[in-house]
């Protein structure tokens, strides 16, 4: 099994930071891309304010019990 399932991006704009789950892929280069044709914004200008970061993330399966 790998190290890491895929590349999301983490979002520091509201008070609690959050995974933009809706644009998991297995490469950054995807991700990039679909963040920039979905807001019209570009990657590299958010980075740099902070505002936004690339993270890779391990999908894990949580049971809930009865």
């Amino acid at each position: 099994m790998e190290k890491y399932d895929g590349w999301v991006i983490k979002s520091f704009y509201n008070n609690k930071p959050f995974l933009m789950t809706w644009l998991f892929h297995s490469k950054k280069t995807d991700v990039i891309k679909d963040y920039e044709e979905i807001t019209g914004i570009k990657w590299r200008e958010e980075r740099r304010r902070g505002g936004l970061k690339l993270v890779k993330v391990k999908i894990v399966e949580v049971m809930e019990e009865s």
